[in-house]
């Protein structure tokens, strides 16, 4: 009888079976795991890009936020200054003067008139002859008063502005002046400002701690009369106090505050307005350690600054004049003080001097060079004059808000800030919280025809 058995029951079948059966169960759960890893990827691109788009979102609203910052306090800064809003043929926003505002309007009308004249037939033509006869007897009308008025009455004279402030404190000392929003170098309230050209000027005044009601007032000057503008402080100048101690030195000294000299007895109390100072010491025949001190005055806790004195005799005496507003930088460092002719003692050495543009001013030359041999005086001699050019720099923080310090002055505008200023080297640094991002200034070069920018980590 032959056997009937069928080959699916085979043990050799069977075991063929399983091995098919694992492999696919391998296989499935491998294409299971590749699936997987392949969603939790996507789930990780999936909550990278919502974390993005949260980030730019909210990049977008601060940018949207400081924006709205920047343009508020750049039109309260400007304004303050006596300066006027104008929107260029480019629709760029500019701050300028009132006089230059009024020369870019008459240059606007200028070339409106011109091209009117540029060719054309017909109507145009006839157009052209009219507005030339027009001016021409316009010409010929002015000429004639001119000569008129100047052989009755001789030739106009320049006016005078009389700039003065309601309840002025004699103690406090006056208020800068500002006229058509340039600082009048060494001149303060109760102020009389001769030979101002007739015409609309636009004067301000700023004094640390107050604020001047109105912030600028426009007046009309006329030859050879005398016209009064006076200001109002709003508020009361908070104080604080500063104790100066010395090491080594138990006589008077001079003591700076702000560039500003006065004779100091050792352990005194100063009186501040709160705000930005810097504080620096000296005294003939010594050196003096630390150089300055950079300090923030409130009400609420009164500072406490250290000098120490060493009596040295191998220092030089040097004066440097001509910018009294911009502080010094002696071989890229800051001093503290200012090109205002005080007396600096420093090292038998050769030295290099800079004294970076305050107040939107250019100082001529940008660095002098000067040895020390002896004990005798040297002398130095800056020049401040108005800019030639004014270029953009913009200062950035990794955390917006950080005050700039430029050039040594507090500028009380924050980061991000754009500010114009003249070509050349400026010394840069930035304050929050009461620190310091830098313990030096970092220079940084402006030049034309790039982007000039400063970005810290701060």
């Amino acid at each position: 009888m032959n056997d009937t058995s069928t080959p699916s029951s085979s043990p050799a079948h069977e075991h063929h079976r399983r091995r098919r059966s694992s492999h696919n169960e391998e296989q499935e759960a491998s294409y299971r795991e590749e699936i997987r890893k392949e969603l939790e990827e996507r789930e990780q691109r999936m909550r990278q890009e919502a974390l993005e788009h949260e980030e730019a979102a909210r990049k977008e609203m601060d940018e949207r936020a400081k924006a709205r910052l920047r343009r508020e306090e750049e039109e309260q800064f400007f304004q303050e200054r006596g300066y006027v809003r104008h929107v260029n043929r480019y629709g760029h926003v500019e701050w300028i003067t009132p006089d230059e505002a009024k020369l870019r309007r008459q240059y606007r009308r200028k070339e409106f008139v011109r091209s009117i004249f540029k060719g054309g037939k017909g109507t145009r033509n006839v157009l052209r002859k009219w507005i030339l006869a027009g001016m021409l007897l316009m010409a010929i009308l002015i000429t004639g008063a001119i000569v008129v008025i100047s052989t009755t009455h001789g030739p106009l004279d320049p006016g005078t502005l009389t700039v003065t402030l309601e309840q002025q404190d004699p103690k406090s000392g006056g208020a800068k002046v500002y006229l058509d929003g340039v600082l009048l170098r060494e001149t303060a309230t109760p102020a009389k400002i001769t030979g101002v050209l007739e015409g609309w000027h636009t004067v301000a005044v700023h004094k640390e701690g107050f604020q001047a009601v109105p912030p600028a007032m426009r007046t009309h000057v006329k030859a050879g009369k005398s016209v009064s503008a006076q200001f109002k402080l709003s508020g009361v100048p908070q104080m604080g106090g500063v104790a100066v101690t010395t090491t080594n030195l138990m006589v008077p000294y001079t003591l700076y505050v702000d560039g500003v000299a006065e004779t100091h007895e050792p352990g005194q109390v100063i009186q501040l307005p709160v705000g930005y100072h810097v504080i620096c010491a000296g005294k003939e025949g010594y050196t003096v350690t630390p150089q300055y001190h950079r300090v923030f005055v409130t009400r609420e806790q009164q500072l406490r600054i250290t000098f120490t004195f060493q009596a040295d005799d191998k220092l030089g005496r040097l004066e440097a004049t001509g910018a009294d507003s911009a502080y010094l930088y002696r071989n890229g460092a800051f001093t503290g003080r200012k090109a205002n002719g005080e007396a600096l003692f420093l090292p038998l050495a050769k030295h290099v001097l800079e004294a970076p543009g305050a107040e939107a001013l250019s100082t001529e030359p940008a660095r002098l060079e000067v040895t020390l041999l002896n004990a005798e005086p040297s002398c130095i001699a800056f020049q401040s004059t108005p800019p030639l050019t004014l270029l953009p720099v913009t200062f950035r923080t990794a955390r917006p808000g950080a005050v700039v310090l430029l050039d040594g002055q507090w500028t009380a505008c924050v980061t991000p800030w754009t500010a114009t200023v003249p070509p050349g080297s400026h010394y840069v640094n930035f304050f929050r919280d009461g620190k310091w991002c830098m313990p030096d200034d970092r220079l940084l070069v402006v030049e034309a025809g790039r982007e000039n920018s400063l970005t810290v980590d701060f």
